[in-house]
């Protein structure tokens, strides 16, 4: 198990993990079985994220990208619950990307819930 800080603080714990080295781009990190330490999602946040993992139940596409979903939460769109769109809208940036992060980290199979 290895430890896997953001600025400078633990986030959580990984099994295993490897530096991909890609041609003509910056070395990544590549994180095996990731777990957060903490929930440290509000009650909105967590709302939003179970909205969007319920949504996208079925999709298994390795390195899904939700924009599309994310831009049908962000106007609006008829069958998306209106609360949950007045709550993506009035959630600050950094909030939305913690919601973006956790759900690629889970759809891509790098945390569990």
């Amino acid at each position: 198990m290895s430890l896997v800080y953001n600025n400078d603080k633990p986030a959580g714990i990984c099994n295993s993990f490897a530096v991909e080295n890609v041609q003509e781009t910056s070395d990544f990190i590549k994180i095996n079985d990731f777990i957060f330490f903490a929930n440290d999602l509000s009650e909105n946040q967590n709302m939003i994220l179970n909205w969007l993992l319920e949504e996208t139940k079925d999709v298994q596409e390795c390195s899904f990208q939700p924009t599309g979903l994310i831009i049908e939460l962000a106007t609006g769109k008829s069958w998306v619950p209106p609360r949950l769109a007045s709550l993506w809208r009035c959630t600050e940036e950094h909030q939305r990307q913690q919601i973006v992060l956790r759900f690629l980290a889970i759809k891509n199979g790098f945390t569990v819930r």
